[in-house]
């Protein structure tokens, strides 16, 4: 089993969904986080000082079967590029095991 990791622009939430759906994946987890980058991101001045100021982001996880994970990380990569440089990143990665917390079932592939 393959997790991916997508930090995407809020504005592209809905492509990325649409694109997993018609891929079959229909589990995902969404959550708002800031990005913040030190080296040169955006910054904003409030009386006089100067700060970095963080960007909005989601972050979606996915959990998909090891011989669809190319499937999966193709079209997300479609669905979430804005044709900018802050389009986000995606990691993938192999998941040694996932259990159900209310029954202790390890997941199947069948199960994601």
């Amino acid at each position: 089993m393959t997790r991916i990791e997508a930090i995407i622009q809020p504005g592209v939430l809905e492509k990325v969904e649409s694109a997993m759906l018609a891929i079959g994946i229909q589990r995902l987890v969404i959550t708002e986080v800031a990005e913040r980058n030190l080296s040169n991101g955006p910054t904003a001045c409030y009386r006089g000082a100067r700060y970095r100021v963080s960007m909005p982001r989601l972050k979606v996880e996915i959990l998909v079967p090891s011989d669809r994970s190319e499937e999966a990380l193709s079209a997300l990569r479609q669905a979430a590029r804005c044709t900018s440089a802050d389009d986000g990143t995606v990691i993938a990665y192999e998941l040694a095991e996932a259990v159900l917390i209310h029954s202790g079932v390890h997941l199947q592939y069948s199960d994601v």
